[in-house]
């Protein structure tokens, strides 16, 4: 056996192990822990504190609610509906966005949906931010994906034991869930209103809150910066809570067609902004209600509900990130275009404290460790137009 053969017959040893690791490595919710599952079973109770009859019954008190129509998208293999909240407001004429959650995929994830109720109930009361929601916005809420797996109590696995999280590309195997949500997709991407913003609620056992964003390799440079965007408004009303938008980046290999993120990317681009949203699966998980309005508020700012910039003219395409928000040493700057200007620092009573010219810079990282803790505003100033951004961004030094 000549040493060719030998790296050969090495490398088909390996490269399993490899690929196994990687997988492993990169599943957003963590490598799945038999025992871990079993503890959080016996600590929760049946069904992890949340079964399919309580779901029953919360539809029933939602129901009653002007604000919310409920029907079912299809069956699961054992022909448990898969139901589906519809909450807005029916009594006006403006346009609508339309807003999409799929939740508890994974049964054993329940912080998933307790997350989805905080903002069914934020989205059912009279909150200004409700009012203002409702008004603009219409939400569809799946809040039981795979009401089978909860039932019978497989913490990531459909009746059939399919992990239907990574299901959305098994041509001969695509299960009835995966089907059924798949098509509604298609259904409301077909209509007047398509789904802007895709969220699919999952928890982890790293015990964080975050989004798991997309690097540019699988998508593009611009759905990254969408990405940032939002995942740093929202965690702009929770940043103690919510890790940063880069906490955990995939894709960087391109996109794996495989889960619900890789065919709304493979089918729709950057017109739709999908993205998974990651609790703290751990008994230390709380503050839901926090971390709900925190999504709804983010949801709000990324699709304008409030009109703030409206009739502005924007100084390149979209706007620019602020990140880590808490910050202690450096402030990051990442804009969606190449920028010219000056980029200012002002404290809370609007002194100036720092000042940057930078040239064709799509990123800037800014000294910020000889600052007082507190509030300070970030504006940049385009060059060309001496304008600034309409709406400064806000954020602390700690």
């Amino acid at each position: 056996m000549n040493i060719q053969t030998k790296i050969i017959l090495a490398l088909l040893f390996v490269m399993p192990f490899f690929i196994s690791a990687q997988d492993q490595i990169a599943d957003k919710c963590g490598k799945a822990d038999q025992e871990m599952t079993d503890q959080q079973l016996e600590v929760r109770g049946d069904h992890w504190g949340y079964g399919y009859d309580d779901l029953l019954n919360d539809l029933q008190k939602w129901s009653q609610s002007p604000y919310v129509k409920i029907s079912s998208i299809g069956q699961s293999v054992q022909n448990r509906e898969l139901w589906q909240l519809k909450i807005t407001s029916e009594d006006t004429t403006v346009e609508k966005h339309t807003v999409f959650f799929h939740v508890r995929t994974h049964p054993g994830e329940v912080q998933s949906f307790w997350v989805a109720n905080e903002i069914i109930n934020l989205l059912l009361s009279e909150d200004s931010l409700a009012v203002k929601t409702r008004e603009k916005c219409v939400y569809y809420i799946i809040p039981m994906y795979n009401p089978d797996g909860v039932e019978l109590e497989y913490a990531r696995q459909n009746a059939n034991h399919i992990d239907i999280e990574s299901n959305w590309y098994s041509a001969n195997n695509i299960q009835p869930e995966v089907m059924a949500l798949r098509n509604r997709f298609l259904e409301l991407m077909n209509t007047e209103h398509p789904i802007e913003i895709a969220l699919n609620m999952h928890s982890a056992y790293k015990c964080k809150r975050y989004f798991v964003a997309h690097h540019q390799n699988g998508t593009s440079y611009s759905y990254l910066q969408m990405e940032k965007k939002f995942i740093e408004g929202v965690r702009s009303y929770f940043p103690d809570g919510i890790e940063p938008w880069n906490f955990n980046v995939t894709w960087s290999g391109g996109n794996p067609l495989k889960y619900p993120e890789s065919w709304w990317w493979a089918n729709y681009g950057s017109n739709t902004l999908a993205l998974t949203y990651e609790d703290g699966n751990c008994e230390a998980a709380g503050d839901f209600d926090i971390t709900a309005r925190a999504i709804v508020s983010g949801i709000a700012d990324f699709l304008d509900i409030w009109g703030n910039t409206a009739g502005t003219t924007n100084l390149w395409n979209n706007s620019f990130v602020v990140y880590p928000n808490p910050a202690s040493e450096v402030l990051n700057i990442d804009f969606d275009s190449n920028f010219n200007g000056n980029i200012e620092i002002f404290n809370s009573v609007g002194r100036k404290v720092l000042l940057k010219k930078v040239e064709n810079t799509s990123r800037y990282t800014f000294d910020i460790s000889g600052l007082m803790p507190g509030a300070y505003f970030l504006r940049a100033i385009n060059s060309k137009t001496n304008k600034g951004q309409a709406k400064s961004v806000r954020f602390i030094k700690n």
